[in-house]
């Protein structure tokens, strides 16, 4: 159930990325995701999947088109996202897995366009997956993307500000499902 206008408020709201059913997504018409990465697929500055999310990762990369879409916009881990992901598809056998390249940061449009246009997809045929609902949820309903919020795997990881923000996001400002 998609929410009009209410972009603060993820249309989905899981645990982590084990528990995306593909079923429930497919019967929407999805047929791409887009993933946040630090806090999202592993702990903050980890970047490498491992355990249980490796495996949920693959499983949901054999049935969609996957894009990273992360806000860590340092060319050199920019570099290192692409290079992992371009190694792990190829390794794990499967379709390429699309690392965003633009500068500009969630929740602003670019990410998400230079993704769609990518993957030759559209919004509405798009979920977007992320831990943060000021950058990834609000980024996501405000262009009509399938919002999934996770939790984040190691919350205390984000800066002070980042989990202000959060907890601004959920508890005093906005109203989640």
């Amino acid at each position: 159930e998609v929410t009009q206008n209410n972009y603060n408020v993820a249309d989905l709201n899981l645990e982590d990325i084990t528990q995306i059913e593909i079923d429930l997504l497919k019967s929407q018409g999805i047929d791409t995701l887009f993933f946040d990465a630090d806090n999202t697929l592993y702990p903050h500055h980890a970047n490498k999947l491992d355990g249980k999310y490796e495996k949920a990762f693959i499983r949901l990369a054999q049935e969609f088109k996957i894009a990273i879409v992360s806000n860590n916009i340092k060319p050199s881990a920019r570099r290192e996202l692409t290079d992992y992901f371009r190694e792990f598809a190829t390794y794990h056998e499967l379709n390429e897995i699309y690392v965003v390249q633009t500068k500009k940061k969630k929740p602003a449009e670019d990410q998400f366009r230079e993704a769609r246009d990518a993957l030759h997809t559209t919004y509405s045929q798009t979920a977007m997956i992320g831990d943060n609902i000021n950058t990834d949820i609000i980024g996501a309903k405000r262009l009509g993307i399938y919002a999934i919020k996770v939790n984040p795997i190691s919350p205390k990881s984000d800066n002070i500000f980042m989990r202000i923000g959060n907890y601004l996001g959920k508890k005093l400002i906005f109203k989640e499902k």
